[in-house]
């Protein structure tokens, strides 16, 4: 093998599906009875957090204004994100971790509970048994539909490399520079008019 011994770029995988603003009101729509499972997904809706971000942050971790204090496991590092106005909303009166089960907020939440749960309704409103793997709605689609959707409204990489607390700009591009391909087509269209 030619490439032994010579760092290698990582990888980001197959999966670049993200939900279109129709797919987000369904989710919405389908989470409204399950407060918790509802409150994640504004969560992670406002900021682009990971999963075990958002169940990491604690009542203390957010502001009056919305900076919240997220904490990025992967990289080991603190970064500022920002909750919008119905997000906190919903954060009033919540105290130790805003997502903890009731009754035991002072203790982080697990992941189970969120996967199974919340992976049962994308299953139901948005995968088959037929959908490619690639094309599946997962938890993390939610990250990669904030990323997504901040393109398509025009903003800039670096910031949305910033929102996602990503190490390099480098590899914000190389996830998402082509996952909207009407970004493009926006882009180019008119350019000479």
């Amino acid at each position: 093998d030619p490439t032994v011994g010579i760092d290698l770029p990582k990888r980001t995988g197959p999966r670049k599906r993200y939900f279109t603003s129709e797919e987000i009101t369904r989710l919405l729509d389908a989470l409204k009875d399950e407060p918790r499972l509802y409150l994640f997904t504004k969560m992670s809706l406002s900021t682009g957090a990971r999963m075990s971000t958002m169940l990491s942050v604690h009542r203390d971790h957010i502001e009056p204004d919305g900076t919240v204090e997220l904490y990025n496991h992967k990289a080991d590092r603190w970064y500022k994100g920002f909750f919008d106005a119905e997000t906190m909303e919903l954060l009033r009166g919540k105290d130790g971790y805003v997502l903890g089960m009731p009754g035991r907020e002072h203790e982080k939440p697990p992941c189970s509970w969120l996967q199974k749960k919340l992976q049962k309704v994308l299953n139901e409103l948005f995968n088959t048994d037929e959908t490619p793997k690639e094309d599946r709605a997962v938890i993390h689609t939610l990250r990669h539909s904030v990323a997504s959707r901040m393109l398509e409204k025009g903003v800039p990489l670096e910031i949305v490399s910033k929102t996602l607390d990503h190490s390099s700009i480098a590899i914000t591009a190389q996830v998402y520079g082509k996952i909207s391909p009407n970004l493009i087509h926006q882009s180019v269209k008119g350019l000479w008019d």
